[in-house]
């Protein structure tokens, strides 16, 4: 009788064994790979708010004749309307759009001294430490009808 080359029932057994080792170890490389990318997306998500946050105080801050701050309101008055801004405790609404972060302090300034109401040039909000830019400085430069007009 001639002997037929295969493998034999333990060696089976093994490379089974070994390989849903390996199988199970690639999975949860594969599942610490996804938690990892879920903080950076929403870091990069949080910074993708900052950014857009800023850009539309900016607009805002410039294009408005006079800002004020009533009742932890912000009032942009422009020529034909009025943008407000309304500060809430995870959350900053203006008009329609609505940003979701979570301010740790905010800070309003005219003519470089802090204020609580009125008018204002200025504003400086703090966000969560753990992202790169956490703090928003947003200014107006004034001219000289600002200061006649008041």
């Amino acid at each position: 009788m001639k002997k037929i080359k295969a493998f034999t029932l333990t060696e089976l057994l093994v490379v089974m064994v070994v390989s849903t080792i390996v199988i199970s170890l690639a999975f949860l490389m594969l599942t610490m790979v996804r938690k990892q990318l879920n903080v950076i997306k929403k870091g990069i998500d949080k910074k993708q708010i900052i950014e857009h946050l800023d850009r539309v105080f900016w607009k805002d801050f410039n294009e408005c004749k006079k800002v004020s701050l009533k009742n932890k309101k912000l009032f942009f008055e422009k020529d034909m309307d009025t943008v407000v801004y309304n500060f809430e405790e995870k959350i900053i609404v203006r008009e329609k759009d609505s940003f979701s972060i979570q301010i740790n302090h905010k800070s309003f300034y005219l003519d470089g001294l802090k204020v609580n109401n009125g008018f204002i040039d200025a504003l400086k909000l703090v966000f969560d430490d753990t992202y790169a830019n956490n703090t928003l400085f947003v200014y107006k430069r004034k001219d000289v009808s600002f200061y006649l007009n008041e």
